[in-house]
């Protein structure tokens, strides 16, 4: 019996698959019968077959999901079915297991991938993004559907923290295997529409589009430990990484080469890169706002502690302004730090100090 996800040929009548874990077989439940795993209806009663249930090691890696993550998948369940989102998609493949598998028993094989990709979905999980699928030693996770607006730069920071991750876990592990484990990962952001959102406890949801495709094929394009981004998603976050043009490739489905970009890392300061890259205009229609910031600093250089708070719409000119003010700020001879608040620091005490203080002395960890 072939498994649907990562092609191993199991014995007949094999309830879950010997390599990767999925069930292949979904029991019906009015009249307990089984069928295959791609069957959506019982062969016998013709009622309608839910999910198959995992694993007890598979269903551990879903179990990390947070619970106000969870909390938002289910408050959101309903509402985007079958609708048109941007998301962005990641595929990430683990290489070295198929010598390793040539050597060593399936069932330590096995361990050896859950081990991984529990450490993968626990990354994906600190994001807010979703493990969509497992299959074979390759994991796909989705960010922006349902719940986030900065995807592309959350998929890139989890990506980066998957590659040290990988190289921590191979490090623990190569004394043993003898061969390193590394991973390759493709990231590609655009809208997609999402199928369906399953109400059993694996919240399992589909995205069908081109972008899933285009993000696999970037993937399989990847060295061992490289991250590749599409042209899409370079655009949302070129200020945010160094990345290095690559040429164009050519990938099975696509009648024109894809411009990917390798990431080689955050930026020291992203903050100071904002606009269109080597345009400058006047600040124009601040003068009161920037007269206002000014005083603050001025009333800071003179010894009296102060605080300003600037806010207003997006696309207003806050970024801009506060460009100005720190412009102005170092003239002043004010020493400026700087740090941001961000949807996925929730969790973590004193996280606006930390960041400044890793932008101020270049830590990147």
């Amino acid at each position: 019996m072939k498994c649907p996800d990562c092609g191993f040929n199991n014995p007949e009548k094999t309830n879950f698959c010997g390599h990767c874990g999925t069930q292949m077989q979904k029991v019906c439940p009015n009249c307990s019968s089984s069928s295959p795993a791609v069957f959506r209806f019982c062969g016998d009663c013709g009622g309608q077959l839910k999910s198959p249930k995992a694993t007890n090691d598979l269903a551990k890696i879903k179990k990390y999901i947070p619970s106000y993550l969870a909390e938002k998948i289910q408050q959101s369940e309903g509402r985007i079915e079958g609708e048109r989102k941007e998301v962005t998609v990641v595929f990430a493949d683990i290489s070295g297991f198929t010598a390793l598998a040539e050597t060593r028993d399936l069932e330590e094989v096995r361990n050896i991938v859950i081990s991984c990709h529990t450490m993968l979905g626990n990354i994906v999980n600190e994001y807010e993004g979703v493990v969509d699928k497992i299959v074979g030693d390759g994991l796909m996770a989705i960010f922006g559907a349902p719940v986030h607006e900065d995807d592309p730069e959350r998929a890139i920071l989890a990506a980066i923290d998957m590659q040290r991750g990988m190289a921590k876990l191979s490090k623990e592990l190569e004394k043993d295997l003898g061969i390193p484990l590394e991973i390759s990962i493709g990231i590609n952001t655009g809208v997609v529409i999402i199928g369906d959102i399953s109400t059993d406890q694996l919240m399992d949801y589909t995205v069908i589009g081109d972008v899933v495709n285009t993000a696999s094929r970037i993937q399989g394009q990847a060295q061992a430990g490289e991250i590749l981004v599409t042209k899409e998603t370079y655009k949302r976050t070129s200020h945010l990484f160094d990345f290095q043009v690559l040429a164009p490739v050519v990938v099975r489905g696509k009648s024109k080469p894809l411009q990917v970009c390798k990431v080689n890392g955050r930026k020291e300061n992203p903050l100071n890169a904002r606009g269109i890259e080597g345009m400058r205009a006047p600040l124009i229609g601040r003068d009161k706002e920037f007269a206002i910031c000014k005083q603050t600093v001025d009333q800071l250089t003179a010894g009296k502690g102060t605080g300003l708070f600037i806010t207003g719409e997006a696309g207003l000119g806050k970024s801009r302004l506060v460009e100005e003010l720190k412009g102005y700020a170092r003239s002043q001879d004010v020493m400026w730090l700087e740090g941001r608040c961000v949807s996925y620091s929730v969790s973590v005490n004193y996280w606006v100090f930390i960041d400044a203080l890793k932008n101020h002395f270049g830590i990147k960890s």
